[in-house]
């Protein structure tokens, strides 16, 4: 028999890894072949700092659609280690590594260009949001956060009433900020809002339009249950030693849809 949580595993690996390969050849010249010219960048030098730490900060978070996993922050990488995929982005460098611990494998891009990708399949999606809009502050978790809210419509969908509007109710750290190419990127892989401070907690809502503002579904999308600011050794933000290099998206992902992970 086939547990929820599974199911949900493993559909979330399938979306995630058909999302990155329509990234990569939905724009001309990208498409990946099958030969030598497919291999990505190669792994890049690991941070070295002189004491073997920085100054940063580790932050655990659940989340529906993408699971639990563990970011360590510093002003030079970002690094979230998820359940069934992982990444590293090095902000100095301005390229993001993503990397399976399961498939054994990694792949690296330059962020400008996977943002651009990416960017090029979230406009086909049917979801257009408004500006995000602060509406107070607050304390989560004993830390300093923003109170957001962003309002967002389905547009054109047979399954979906036309008619329903989307509240995201955001509350984001006022203390970890990240650069606005970062952003763009998170936002569109993770689905949350990075704009204002990396979120504490995200709650999705369904209205719908023309009648009293009735809830009709309510979701926790996203939700931190620890953060600490300390030093964060050069080994907890490195690349796993013994990656090997994918040759496309599906590749990366391939063993997390092999039937003994149903």
């Amino acid at each position: 028999m086939i547990s929820i949580n599974k199911q949900k595993y493993k559909f979330a690996t399938i979306i995630l890894a058909i999302f990155l390969d329509l990234c990569f050849n939905m724009i001309p010249g990208t498409a990946l072949a099958a030969g030598p010219e497919s291999s990505p960048e190669s792994i890049l030098a690991p941070v070295k700092n002189p004491e073997g730490s920085r100054s940063g900060w580790v932050v655990r978070q659940k989340g529906y659609q993408w699971g639990g996993c563990v970011w360590y922050i510093t002003d030079q990488q970002i690094k979230m280690s998820g359940s069934f995929l992982s990444m590293i982005i090095n902000r100095k460098t301005k390229k993001i590594t993503l990397f399976s611990l399961k498939s054994n494998r990694y792949r690296t891009y330059p962020l400008a260009e996977c943002a651009k990708r990416v960017g090029i399949y979230r406009a086909k999606q049917h979801y257009v949001f408004g500006a995000v809009k602060a509406v107070g502050k607050t304390q989560y978790l004993g830390q300093p956060a923003l109170e957001l809210v962003r309002i967002g419509q389905r547009v054109t969908d047979e399954r979906t009433r036309r008619d329903v509007e989307f509240r995201d109710d955001v509350v984001a750290s006022s203390k970890i900020q990240f650069e606005p190419e970062i952003n763009k990127v998170l936002e569109s892989v993770l689905y949350s809002v990075y704009s204002h401070g990396l979120p504490f907690k995200m709650v999705r809502s369904g209205y719908i339009k023309g009648r009293e503002r009735r809830s009709t579904q309510t979701l926790t999308l996203t939700e931190v249950y620890f953060v600490k600011a300390r030093p964060i050794p050069d080994s907890e933000v490195a690349l796993t030693k013994g990656l090997k290099p994918s040759r496309s998206e599906m590749d990366l992902l391939s063993s997390d849809m092999d039937a003994d992970h149903i």
